[in-house]
């Protein structure tokens, strides 16, 4: 049997919540603020931010086979976000059988 395990890391998206909630004129640090602010209000104590706005900055991932065992890490913060989440699909294609 073939395992594939993958855990995604994730940061504030400061750009959606600058758009999101009109803080044009904050910087990265207090749009992030703002952001958990507004969600431990709507949410009654909870900070984590709502998925979409989140953005993945990295992707770890474990296969395993009956005779392999394989560890791997994509992540840059110079690639876009869609960027890590191809890789990521094309290795679990590529592990997959049809």
């Amino acid at each position: 049997m073939n395992i594939f395990v993958f855990d995604i890391e994730t940061v504030p998206d400061v750009e959606a919540g600058r758009k999101l909630y009109e803080l044009e004129d904050l910087d990265d640090d207090n749009v992030g603020r703002v952001m958990f602010h507004k969600r431990a209000a709507e949410s009654g104590g909870s900070e984590f931010l709502r998925h979409h706005l989140h953005r993945i900055v990295a992707i770890s991932i474990v296969f395993r086979t009956r005779d392999n065992f394989k560890v791997w890490a994509l992540g840059d913060p110079a690639p876009p976000e869609e960027e890590l989440v191809q890789a990521l699909c094309a290795g679990w294609y590529r592990r997959t059988p049809p």
